[in-house]
């Protein structure tokens, strides 16, 4: 009996009951369509994490992680060939590199802004990230080079410099004593990851632990694992 009634009430108000339909199915689609597109932007940024910054694993000493947001350089993985040795045997493991974050203040002889360098080893980061294919001007490092950098775009755009153009870069070591880089411009990065584009310095890693006292020493090792 209700049965009938419901659907009587459905033709007699054809109109209202129809509207009523069309405004929760639209009501729906949308909210599906936005909880797709959030989906979607939520991978992309985990995927340029872990293509850019800091591959599927990072390790780093103990206690690095009481004061990240600072890059210590002298909380460091001061042996890490025996852990990368080691780390490479693993059959889950596609590739492992490793790297020095370290503060500094980046100069074209006139302004400055803080941003961070990232020390990379040319040998074997595109094992684990995606910087080598990100150069949209210029070249990446080729092994053992050094006195270059790799300036994301954002920078290399405020700055007004291109490839080939000199930079100062302007930091600490590990024993915290000032150290001043001039540097030529190799590559433009594009990586769509604003921590990159728009407040990243790269150089070689060699140049890196020369530099900044680190000896053999790196802050983190990052890992790819396979599929």
């Amino acid at each position: 009996m209700l049965f009938k009634l419901a659907f009587r009430n459905i033709f007699r108000h054809f109109t209202r009951t129809f509207l009523t339909f069309l405004a929760i199915a639209i009501g729906l689609m949308f909210m599906i369509l936005m909880d797709s597109m959030l989906t979607g932007i939520d991978q992309e940024s985990f995927d340029r994490i872990i293509n850019y910054e800091t591959g599927h694993i990072k390790i780093f000493d103990r206690e690095y992680r009481e004061d990240e947001e600072n890059l210590p350089l002298d909380k460091s993985i001061d042996k890490p060939g025996p852990i990368i040795k080691d780390l490479t045997k693993d059959p889950d493991v596609a590739g492992v590199t490793s790297r020095i974050n370290f503060r500094i203040m980046l100069s074209d002889g006139i302004d400055q802004y803080p941003a961070v360098g990232i020390a990379v080893d040319a040998k074997d980061d595109e094992a684990v990230f995606r910087l080598k294919q990100a150069v949209a001007k210029g070249d990446f490092f080729k092994e053992n080079e050094e006195e270059t950098i790799l300036l994301g775009e954002g920078l290399a755009e405020d700055f007004g410099v291109d490839v080939g153009d000199y930079m100062t870069i302007l930091t600490r070591t590990k024993y915290d004593t000032y150290q001043a880089l001039d540097l030529r411009v190799k590559g433009i990065l594009k990586t769509e990851d604003p921590k990159i584009d728009w407040a990243a310095v790269v150089i070689p890693l060699g140049l890196g632990k020369e530099s900044l006292d680190m000896g053999q020493g790196v802050t983190e090792i990052n890992i790819k694992l396979k599929d």
